[in-house]
């Protein structure tokens, strides 16, 4: 089982953010689901600006990096 969760950066507020990464980790799977990935190995997590890579400093550049989505397996079938 693989869990897609999306990040971002700290623009705009907590609501916002949380619904943007949801979003991103949706799109993820959906394409996922169109490459015939089983919709019962795939999980959703939004965290918002909530676990950044960087601070979040002044830089377009550095902001870019929290803008993510990762792949955690949270479980491996035998």
């Amino acid at each position: 089982h693989i869990q897609i969760e999306g990040h971002t950066d700290n623009l705009g507020t907590p609501k916002d953010l949380k619904e943007l990464s949801e979003n991103r980790a949706k799109a993820v799977k959906d394409f996922l689901l169109t490459k015939g990935i089983n919709r019962k190995r795939l999980s959703v997590q939004g965290y918002g600006g909530d676990y950044t890579i960087n601070a979040n400093s002044k830089t377009e550049e550095e902001r870019s990096a929290n803008r993510r989505v990762e792949f955690r397996i949270v479980k491996i079938d035998d």
